[in-house]
This record gives C-alpha cells, sequence and structure tokens, in this order.
C-alpha cells in the first residue's frame, strides 16, 4: 500500500505528526525524484523541520537505510551527459534519478522527533 509524505505542506505543528504516521507504518520509502529534498534544501527558512528530516534520512538515523538508487543518463553516440544541472524540468519528468530507503529498525517516536527536533528546535516542534 502506498503512502504519501507531506513534503510541501507547511512546517507547521502539525507537520511532525505527518511524517511519522506514515513513516512508522511503512516498511520501504521511496524518493521518485529529488525535486522535493533539493528545493526543500534551498528553503532552510521555509522548511526548517524537513530540512533536517532529509538530512537525517540520509544519514539513516531516521530508521530507514538506503539500499538502492537508480540514474538513467540521457546519452549520445555511448557517452553519457551529467544533466543534474539543467533545466528541473526536463530530468524531473523524463529521468528522475530515485532512491530506496528500507526501514531498519521500528521508528520509534521518541528518536524520531528527538533527530528531528533538536536545538535550535524548529517551531514546527513547539
Amino acid at each position: 500500500r502506498g503512502m504519501t509524505v507531506p513534503v510541501f505542506d507547511p512546517d507547521d505543528e502539525s507537520k511532525l505528526e505527518k511524517l511519522y504516521e506514515p513513516l512508522s507504518a511503512a516498511d520501504y520509502y521511496v524518493l521518485s525524484s529529488p525535486r522535493a529534498w533539493r528545493t526543500v534544501g534551498r528553503l532552510p527558512e521555509k522548511f526548517p523541520l524537513m530540512t533536517r528530516f532529509y538530512r537525517e534520512l540520509f544519514a539513516g538515523t531516521l530508521g530507514y537505510s538506503e539500499v538502492k538508487s537508480f540514474r538513467s543518463e540521457p546519452g549520445l553516440l555511448g557517452v553519457e551527459l551529467d544533466d543534474l544541472s539543467a533545466e528541473e524540468a526536463f530530468w524531473v519528468y523524463d529521468h528522475p534519478p530515485v532512491r530506496i530507503f528500507k526501514r531498519s529498525r521500528p521508528l520509534d517516536r521518541t528518536a524520531f522527533e528527538q533527530a528531528l527536533c533538536g536545538e535550535p528546535a524548529p517551531p514546527a516542534c513547539g
């Protein structure tokens, strides 16, 4: 069963629960495109909780470990072209890199909150 994590919802008081609920029930978390984490990463003042979420996810501290990533580069005459710095719409819709994370341990609510709400605590952590 697929679930969605509300990445672009406002980082308000309800966001922590909106992240925890689907992730605590999932066995895998798939980033089907870097669009969200690249956008959020450039806006830490607007998305302080999500910025931390991706940092901790990639570090493996949220109970998930990356198990596979896929990337398909465009090519011409046997030469692959790295186009991640090109216009986003080209690679996001045509051939996005995909990262798959598998839950490596139960997602403890307290540890999840500590990882995302450490000092300085984002406003969403109350």
